[in-house]
């Protein structure tokens, strides 16, 4: 968005922000919020404090206080986000996606950080991971939550994560639990998913039992390691693997045009699931490109 875009828009996103004023126990510092959204929804090319900072002509140190030591409610704005989405954006049809995302970071200092396997360069490096949970129905989408992974090696250092100000009940948990304790979440502040995307490593082993007994609604697992984004995409190439638990989720596996259905075996049974999938799902997808032989 450019400068006269955000202006235009400027009362609307002030209204919004409102909703949010007592998540701030201070009214300096609840006024830093609105320049720091602005500069999230500008055309900036680097959108850091210190940018957004000069572009709104405030002091660079003033942001920076405000991002990194002045307290303010992060659960509390966090539920009501998620109340108003459950309360202003509800759908029959909606999606939750579920994905981690990485950032490069050099040193040892930032909170989380050390050599793991980072998506966005597709290979081990130095840097952080964290997984979130995002909300989609027709033309509206957002995040709803977030999290650092905290890396088994962090969480056996408790010198190093208080000198990295990490609160002391955050310890190492699987990506899959994130997931789950993401999810769960959601659902107790009021939000409905009529279907979850994820990779199918954040659901797989023991947390792909707790999605089958615990859970209901359709679930449907990307096994592309590159992101959420291709999921959709890659619906219209064939679904097997159906499992219905206890509560009535199915889970679905993506099966590729790179591993065709095949008779014989298990592969009618898959062929089978895939097609009583499309006759279940109906009008929800579409899905022309689709071959099943």
């Amino acid at each position: 968005m450019d400068a006269e875009q955000i202006r235009r828009l400027q009362p609307m996103l002030a209204r919004f922000l409102k909703r949010f004023d007592d998540c701030f126990a201070r009214k300096d510092t609840r006024a830093h919020l609105s320049i720091y959204v602005g500069g999230q929804l500008s055309d900036l090319d680097r959108k850091s404090v210190e940018p957004i900072a000069l572009a709104a002509e405030v002091p660079v140190r003033t942001l920076q206080e405000f991002i990194s030591q002045h307290r303010w409610q992060e659960d509390l704005a966090r539920d009501r986000l998620q109340d108003i989405v459950a309360r202003e954006h509800a759908h029959p049809h909606s999606v939750g996606i579920i994905d981690e995302t990485s950032f490069v970071k050099q040193g040892k200092k930032t909170p989380g950080v050390q050599r793991q396997y980072l998506g966005t360069v597709g290979k081990k490096q130095n840097g952080i991971v964290t997984v979130h949970l995002a909300y989609a129905a027709d033309d509206f989408h957002c995040l709803l939550d977030g999290e650092l992974f905290l890396p088994e090696s962090w969480a056996a250092d408790p010198a190093r994560c208080q000198e990295a100000k990490i609160p002391a009940g955050m310890t190492y948990r699987p990506k899959t639990e994130m997931a789950l304790e993401l999810y769960d979440r959601a659902r107790a502040n009021g939000i409905h998913f009529a279907w979850l995307t994820f990779q199918t490593s954040l659901g797989s082993a023991s947390g792909r039992g707790s999605w089958q007994t615990k859970r209901s609604g359709w679930a449907v697992a990307d096994s592309d390691s590159d992101g959420m984004g291709r999921t959709c995409r890659k619906i219209g190439r064939g679904l097997g693997g159906l499992v219905e638990g206890q509560e009535k989720t199915r889970i679905f596996g993506l099966l590729f045009t790179a591993v065709p259905f095949r008779r014989g075996g298990g592969g009618d049974r898959r062929r089978q699931a895939g097609l009583t999938a499309f006759r279940e799902i109906g009008g929800i997808l579409t899905s022309p490109g689709i071959r099943l032989s």
